[in-house]
């Protein structure tokens, strides 16, 4: 039996992976998929001092206080960068690391190094947060070609706090070290751009895999996803 901890990205919430989290339990395995402070069902709590530090400081108390090792510790977009310090931090409770289609960036990167803008109208902001509109999500099929499961995704969209930036997080350490990784590209992804997850992958001597999907794997392709997880 394993015990996986799926850490959601940008505008999410531990919600995005009750997909595939359903077919990892299915099998008989422990599932985590802690919600970040201000997201989702706690964007009530939304406020300045949330940073990618007190995040990754909630991240690892879960970890602590539920007692998890050799954990098969999993983030997308964004949350690579969250993982990645986690594993830093806590490298004994770790057993492999997985990126989907995820963010990690090297010293001498800066998320807007690898980011492709949006343009500015998709979006809705707030002095706290901001998060792709609802209606375009829909109208697109942004998440997913099946109707049904974009619009269940796309509802649940949140604002991400415009306090939590990648680059504040020193990731010299956690690039001085090993680490047992699989990382999954997501072809049909704009962000991160496959040059940026060759780069990272290679450098992490990480196991490559590609997905003919979307950003967002967990809601397009939920049980391949899974059994990619499963293998591991």
């Amino acid at each position: 039996m394993n015990t996986y901890v799926l850490v959601h990205g940008v505008n999410q919430g531990g919600w995005i992976w009750k997909p595939v989290a359903k077919y990892l339990r299915m099998e008989g395995h422990d599932v985590y998929t802690p919600t970040m402070d201000g997201c989702a069902e706690r964007r009530h709590q939304l406020r300045p001092e949330i940073t990618i530090t007190t995040q990754i400081a909630e991240l690892l108390d879960c970890l602590f206080y539920d007692d998890l090792t050799d954990i098969i510790l999993a983030g997308s977009s964004a949350a690579g960068m969250h993982i990645s310090k986690m594993a830093e931090m806590m490298p004994d409770r770790i057993k492999h690391l997985v990126y989907v289609d995820a963010v990690l960036l090297r010293p001498d990167e800066k998320a807007a190094d690898v980011i492709i803008p949006e343009p500015g109208e998709i979006y809705e902001r707030t002095e706290l947060g901001w998060m792709p509109k609802h209606e375009l999500l829909k109208m697109f099929k942004v998440l997913s070609d099946d109707p049904e499961r974009n619009d269940w995704a796309s509802e649940r969209f949140s604002l991400w706090p415009t306090s939590v930036k990648s680059q504040d997080v020193d990731l010299q350490v956690f690039w001085s070290k090993t680490w047992n990784a699989t990382v999954i590209n997501c072809t049909l992804s704009k962000n991160p751009s496959t040059a940026h997850v060759r780069q990272y992958s290679d450098k992490l001597q990480a196991k490559y895999i590609e997905m003919n999907t979307g950003h967002w794997p967990m809601v397009s392709r939920p049980e391949e996803l899974a059994q990619i997880l499963l293998a591991l």
